[in-house]
């Protein structure tokens, strides 16, 4: 029988055909060979039956109808998550797991066709308090994870290393293919993560299922084990693999944190239930943990790691420090250097550069802030795909794909954007609200191309006869004079009826804080 829990391989066995790359058509190829439309009409006229007809022209139908599909505006996808065949909802995916102790979100490159095509496998995973996370590799891919909220223990076993350390919300892990990891929430407040690996079809292993599955004889050697039954006796394996912690000490702490909480509220005190003690122990917890320094030391080998890491990339350990770097896989988007800050805009990168981890997996991770009334401008990678997640605010995402055909959707916290290389793409957010978006890329040092940009260092003749323009090369200096495309990427939108309605809402914001003060005055 199939065990419940983390089964990233449920596809496994399909990695060998996972082509991935859309056609001409759109139409994600399966790794079969095409069927030619001659071969299925001709062919049915020459056995010239009527059951053969009909099965030629609903083939013929079903061909002409995803041609037609593909070139349309693509809204609506064909489930309650999935918008189309490049934007989801991961927070409202699919659930395969589910229990007292944890879950997870997944989307798969069934599930999203872009994902198929970018080769990738996205997660989220919510660990409750006192719960624990199977230790396991990836076999065939790596992977990088996002700490979305709470506090979470993580250890990793790569190069002869024990890398260890409690992540907080912004830091980023990558993980390489073959290295042992682990994360456990010791904390009395759930802990949801991110996960992105590099394969359409991961495949874990979980190493103590494995070892347990072995003959007696082989676990008698591995082990050197010279009483079996006194080692075998006392393991009784978890049916899942998000599992309590079974730890004593974690629950009764979370435990009485909430009844404290409770206390402070006047409510009555709740049951001792994990479930039950994560919401009331959240903000006590929170209170303890700022005034506790950035999180458990680093474990064996984490000196050693940004020494190497200062060697490779010629910086020093306090200039890895300061850019967000705990050890070679380990880092802080939060404290990441911004290559981009503005009065509209901010973007953090963790790159290779700085955590030589990510070289190793290939990706890139930024943090995206747009405020109100700002743009991303519109661009494309040809050498990565990226994988975009809105964690909050409200935004308008529009993708470009095969030249010119749109994909217009408003994007809310949870949603996912997959945009494969080469497809252009820009962001608007027309809200008097500031939006942030976790970006990763798979590709260590991915490249920008802004083609809006480039398309005016053309020779004027060029530009002349590519717009068409009336008038000819007369009318092309003033034509040319009304452009002025502003140096930033990530900037204004420059739209002067958004920059009034946030103007005016800020005032009138303004406006009832400052009467909300001077009635609370006049009450005292």
């Amino acid at each position: 029988m199939k065990q419940e829990g983390l089964h990233c391989n449920r596809f496994a066995a399909a990695d060998a055909i996972r082509s991935g790359i859309p056609t001409s058509t759109g139409i994600p190829s399966t790794g079969q060979q095409p069927v030619r439309p001659t071969a299925l009409v001709f062919g049915a006229v020459v056995r010239a039956t009527i059951g053969d007809m009909v099965t030629a022209l609903g083939a013929l139908y079903l061909l002409l109808t995803g041609l037609l599909g593909a070139a349309a505006v693509e809204q609506d996808g064909n489930s309650s998550f999935v918008y189309n065949n490049f934007m989801a909802s991961l927070s409202t995916s699919p659930q395969p797991f589910s229990g007292k102790y944890g879950h997870y979100h997944e989307l798969t490159a069934d599930d999203l066709p872009a994902l198929r095509a970018a080769n990738a496998h996205m997660m989220l995973v919510t660990l409750e308090p006192c719960s624990a996370f199977a230790p396991h590799y990836q076999s065939n891919c790596g992977e990088a994870l996002f700490v979305k909220s709470g506090l979470l223990d993580v250890v990793m076993l790569v190069g002869g290393q024990r890398l260890q350390r409690t992540l907080r919300t912004g830091d980023v892990v990558t993980v390489p293919a073959g290295a042992m990891q682990a994360f456990t929430n010791t904390h009395c407040q759930e802990a949801e993560v991110l996960v992105l690996m590099s394969s359409s079809y991961p495949a874990p292993i979980f190493p103590i299922e494995q070892a347990l599955s072995m003959p007696q004889q082989a676990l008698i050697s591995g082990f050197g084990l010279s009483n079996y039954t006194a080692f075998r006796d006392p393991i009784n394996l978890p049916k899942s693999h998000l599992y309590s912690l079974n730890d004593k000490a974690c629950s009764a702490r979370c435990a009485a944190l909430a009844a404290e909480a409770a206390t402070q509220r006047g409510d009555a005190a709740p049951a001792p239930d994990a479930q039950q003690q994560r919401q009331p122990g959240r903000r006590l917890v929170q209170q303890r943990v700022r005034g506790s320094g950035s999180g458990s030391g680093s474990g064996s080998g984490s000196i050693a790691s940004l020494a190497s890491a200062a060697q490779q990339q010629g910086l020093g350990r306090r200039q890895l420090l300061e850019a967000g770097v705990y050890n070679e896989y380990m880092g802080s988007l939060l404290k990441a250097p911004a290559d981009v800050e503005n009065a509209y805009a901010k973007r953090q990168q963790l790159s290779y550069e700085y955590m030589a981890g990510l070289a190793e997996t290939g990706m890139q991770a930024a943090l995206t802030e747009l405020k109100a009334c700002s743009m991303s401008a519109m661009h494309f990678q040809p050498d990565a795909d990226e994988v975009t997640t809105v964690l909050s605010g409200t935004i308008d995402m529009i993708l470009l794909v095969n030249g010119t055909r749109k994909v217009v959707r408003t994007m809310q916290p949870g949603d996912v954007a997959v945009i494969p290389r080469g497809v252009g793409h820009y962001f608007a957010n027309a809200n008097c609200d500031p939006i942030s978006m976790l970006v990763l890329f798979n590709a260590k040092a991915p490249t920008r191309v802004y083609p809006l940009s480039d398309m005016l260092d053309l020779p004027a003749r060029v530009l002349t006869a590519a717009f068409g323009l009336e008038g000819g090369p007369a009318a092309y200096p003033s034509w040319r004079d009304m452009i002025d495309i502003p140096d930033a990427k990530l900037g204004s939108l420059n739209d002067a009826q958004c920059t009034t309605r946030c103007e005016e809402a800020a005032a009138l914001a303004e406006e009832e804080a400052a009467t909300g003060a001077t009635d609370a005055s006049r009450r005292r």
